[in-house]
Parts: structure tokens; C-alpha cells; sequence
């Protein structure tokens, strides 16, 4: 079994989330002497357990939890890493950053309130991170004066709703984390339930990676203390690797096979999911960081365009046809948004049919972008499967994502098409556009209406293709429209740049 448990807590505001982990440390004895002063008491007499995780300022003064907060703490079977993350519906981001790496959910309900819309989101969220098992809290047990009805009545709804989210396996659990009930060790307050308590879950719980599948390893840094050994250092991200393992690599299309590898200063024979390892080949391949070594009978899946799962982060809306960076791992790709698929109602946990992704939106999208992508679905590497999209004017992160497949497209759709348009040749040029959705050089001489001109950027804009010309006067009709001046010999060249993921300047 996993000696370490990676744990996050979710839920709406004000459903305990910061008191339960501040009890899990006082009762685990996990407490710094010079952390006790914070525990000034409240109410009637109870300690202020919150005060432990609320170390930003504003989040004392509000008494809720903004950013997310790490904690860690040990029972004699285990230890811990506990993420404390926003309730609030503004800081959903954050609540999904603390989620991505989680082996286990907890997720508060109010005994009071139920089940919440929030609590709907942060459920849906949980599962969309490939966390395999969600423990649905009912806290604040005692100002419900331990009602068993009100409890069956909660976990009924929140069980039913973790099923039809597609969960495998969720459990619900009555408690006062201000109490302490079921928190450490069993209440004498709720006779009527005779499971174990949040500790005793958490101890017993298995969720060690497997073994069986053949792993990837992503590359993070290329290690050369002198010219007799080449090192690749990096972390397993799903699987297991083994000495003698045939490889591939992703995008360098080289094929070798593993040598050694190394963990620290000692030589070890395998290495297995979530490990950092290094790794020598037998023949001197040129691997950079960012590449992705996969055994070769389990492969990186390639595409140009993906089925995906979004988080939406952003205040302006998702729409069809904008263009993003869209960074996985540490390599950046320019990708557009193909088509929205749909989005999750959270009324009715079904999805329906979308043309925008609003603020905190789960939706399904087509992402198409100008060079091959190498990744695996998510369900099979959390590592390999998530990537961010990232707004290319202001560089900052409007969704969170997950691949689900890769998607074949026409070869026409594939590749950049690289023409020199008649200005004259409208029909040549609406051919180009049903031809291609990439991108469209207009190398044209000077000569030709104002009016076929704004006619052309018109017809671009609807088609959303990205234009490179050497016509200044565009400018003055679309601020799509990148401007440099280049001659004939460098197509190749600028042809080579865009394939390759990078951008002109």
C-alpha cells in the first residue's frame, strides 16, 4: 500500500473545509508549539481550528479560505498531504489546481444546507481529475443535534449524484469537524452509525499506482557532466520503465534502449509512476526537455486535433474559432478552439448542447492545433493527459484541460498550405478558404481595389485563418493581420517555424 496519501478537501463556503483539517492536525498531534496561540477559542468555548490553514490576511478578516494551502501530518500507518482549497464560486481555479494531483477528495456538505450547487461543481471537477474515490463530509452534525433522518436524507442525494457524475466508488460520513466526531476516532454522539471514523478511511485506504502498463517518462533535463555520459532526467508519469526497456522518442523519432537508471546516486532496475528518475541510453540520441520517452509497445499518441475536457477560468466567454497557446508539460502548441461539443448542467448533472463556456463551465471541445501534439488521454496519464490554455495577448490561463482521444483529420486540415494568391482571383481564393483552416499567405503584388481587399480580410475573419502577408495596407483592416517583410527564399523557412510550434515576431 501507498505510504503517502495526497488528500484535497472541496465544498461550498462556509461548509468547515479549513476547521476539518485544522482538527486533523490537533488530533494527529501534527500542531508546531509555536502554532497553539493561534488556536484562541470561539463560541462556546471551542477552539478556532480554522485559524491554523487561514494564513493569507484577507482570508482571517473574511473567514474564508482564497488560495489554496498545503498541509502536512502523519498517524502511525501513514502520512499525508492535505490541500485546503476555496469553497468560493470566484476561486473555482484554485480549487482545481489543489484537486490535480489528489489521490482522494473529501468533499464537505453542511448538514444544514445539503448538497449545494458548489458542491455539484466541485463533485463534477473531482471526477474530471480522475480522483477515484470521493468521501461526501457531513459536517456540522452537532447544530442538527445528530439528526440520523436529516444524515440518510444527505447521503441519499450526494451518493446518487457522485453515480451519475460516473464515480466507481464514493462514501458518505457524518461528523463535527468543531467537535471532533468522527474525525480521529468514533462519536458517542451518533450512537446510530457504527462505521469507521475520517482517519480510519484515510489509513486504510490502498491507491497504489499500477504496475503492469509499460510507463512514459517526460524529460525535463538533459544531464552531461562530461562527453562519456549522456542523462536524461525527468519523472515517470504513468506505468513502469525497466532496464533492457526498447524506447521511443517522442518528437525526435529516435529508438534506442534503456541502459541504467538512476535514482539519486543509486542505480535501480525499474522505476515506477511518480518517481524522478535518470536514465541513461545505449545509443546517444539528441533528446531535449520537453521530449516524451515511451516504450515502444506503448507508444505517445500523435494528432493534430483532440477531443477535450475543459475547466473554463476566464471572465470573457469561450467561443468557436479563437486561437490559444496551449501549454502541456513545458512545450507550448498554438491551438483554436474547432468546435464546442457541450457543457455540464449542473441542475441536472447532463450535459447539453453549447456555443460558449462561460466563467467555471465544464464543457467538451475540438482542439486543433498547427503542430502534432504528443500526449496520452487522461484516463491513462494524469501527466500526459492535462494541459492549460493560456490567452496569447495577455498570457494568462483561462482553462484547464484534459485529453480524452486524438481525433484524424483530412490531410487538407493537417497541413499548412502555402499559396500566391491573384488578388483579381476571387474564386481562387474562396476554393482556398473551403480548402484549408490554417493559414493563407498573401504574396501578391500591390496592385488590386481597396474594395477585393477588406472583401478578402472579411472572408478570413469569418473563417478564422491566421494571415501572414507582405501587404502593409492590411493593416489598416484587420488587426489579425501579422505584418513582415520577406522574400521568396524564406518560405521554407518561415514554413519550418510554424510546423515546429513557434511564432513570428
Amino acid at each position: 500500500m501507498k505510504n503517502l496519501l495526497r488528500i484535497s478537501t472541496a465544498g461550498s463556503v462556509d461548509d468547515g473545509k479549513s476547521t476539518l483539517i485544522g482538527r486533523l492536525l490537533h488530533d494527529c498531534q501534527s500542531i508546531m508549539t509555536d502554532q497553539m496561540h493561534q488556536l484562541s477559542t470561539q463560541g462556546q468555548g471551542d477552539l478556532n481550528f480554522a485559524a491554523l490553514t487561514d494564513g493569507l490576511k484577507s482570508e482571517r478578516e473574511q473567514g474564508i479560505t482564497i488560495d489554496v494551502a498545503y498541509k502536512y501530518f502523519a498517524s502511525p500507518r501513514r502520512k499525508f498531504i492535505l490541500a485546503d482549497t476555496p469553497g468560493h464560486e470566484q476561486y473555482t481555479r484554485n480549487m482545481a489546481t489543489g484537486a490535480s494531483t489528489a489521490d482522494l477528495a473529501i468533499i464537505l456538505v453542511d448538514a444544514r444546507q445539503g448538497p449545494t450547487e458548489q458542491t455539484k461543481r466541485h463533485t463534477a471537477i473531482s471526477h474530471l481529475l480522475k480522483i477515484p474515490l470521493v468521501i461526501f463530509a457531513i459536517n456540522k452534525m452537532d447544530s442538527i443535534a445528530y439528526d440520523e433522518d436529516r444524515y440518510l436524507e444527505i447521503e441519499q442525494q450526494v451518493l446518487a449524484m457522485a453515480q451519475k457524475l460516473g464515480f466507481a466508488e464514493s462514501l458518505a460520513l457524518p461528523m463535527s469537524a468543531l467537535k471532533g466526531d468522527n474525525i480521529t476516532k468514533q462519536s458517542t454522539a451518533m450512537p446510530w452509525y457504527r462505521g469507521p471514523s475520517l482517519l480510519e478511511h484515510l489509513e486504510t485506504l490502498d491507491v497504489s499506482p499500477s504496475r503492469d502498463s509499460h510507463g512514459h517518462l517526460a524529460v525535463q533535463y538533459v544531464i552531461r557532466p562530461h562527453q562519456d555520459f549522456r542523462g536524461f532526467a525527468g519523472k515517470v508519469t504513468d506505468g513502469t520503465l525497466r532496464e533492457g526497456d526498447f524506447i521511443e522518442v517522442f518528437p525526435e523519432d529516435g529508438r534506442s534502449r534503456i541502459k541504467a537508471i538512476y535514482r539519486g546516486n543509486q542505480r535501480q532496475g525499474e522505476a515506477r509512476e511518480g518517481q524522478s528518475i535518470l536514465v541513461e541510453l545505449e545509443e546517444n540520441l539528441d533528446i531535449q526537455a520537453g521530449s516524451i520517452i515511451s516504450h515502444v509497445d506503448n507508444p505517445i499518441q500523435e494528432s493534430y486535433a483532440w477531443q477535450s475536457s475543459l475547466v473554463w477560468f476566464a471572465a470573457h466567454e469561450a467561443q468557436e474559432g479563437r486561437t490559444y497557446l496551449l501549454k502541456h508539460r513545458s512545450r507550448y502548441f498554438k491551438v483554436r478552439l474547432s468546435k464546442l461539443l457541450s457543457k455540464l448542467n449542473l441542475s441536472t448533472l447532463q450535459t447539453q448542447a453549447t456555443r460558449g463556456l462561460s466563467l467555471n463551465d465544464i464543457g467538451q471541445c475540438v482542439i486543433e492545433s498547427q503542430a502534432t501534439i504528443g500526449a496520452s488521454s487522461y484516463e491513462s496519464s494524469r501527466l500526459l493527459g492535462s494541459f492549460l490554455l493560456v490567452d496569447e495577448q495577455t498570457y494568462a490561463t483561462v482553462a484547464a484541460g484534459r485529453f480524452e482521444f486524438p481525433i484524424e483529420l483530412p490531410k487538407s486540415q493537417r497541413e499548412l498550405v502555402w499559396h500566391f494568391i491573384d488578388s483579381q482571383n476571387s474564386e481562387l481564393f474562396k476554393s482556398l478558404i473551403q480548402e484549408s483552416n490554417t493559414l493563407l499567405i498573401d504574396n501578391s503584388p500591390l496592385p488590386g481595389s481597396p474594395e477585393i481587399d477588406l472583401w478578402w480580410l472579411k472572408q478570413i475573419s469569418k473563417s478564422n485563418i491566421p494571415v501572414v502577408t507582405n501587404r502593409r495596407e492590411l493593416l489598416d483592416y484587420s488587426e489579425g493581420v501579422l505584418w513582415r517583410e520577406w522574400s521568396e527564399n524564406d518560405l521554407q523557412r518561415l514554413r519550418r517555424l510554424l510546423l515546429s510550434g513557434g511564432s513570428l515576431s
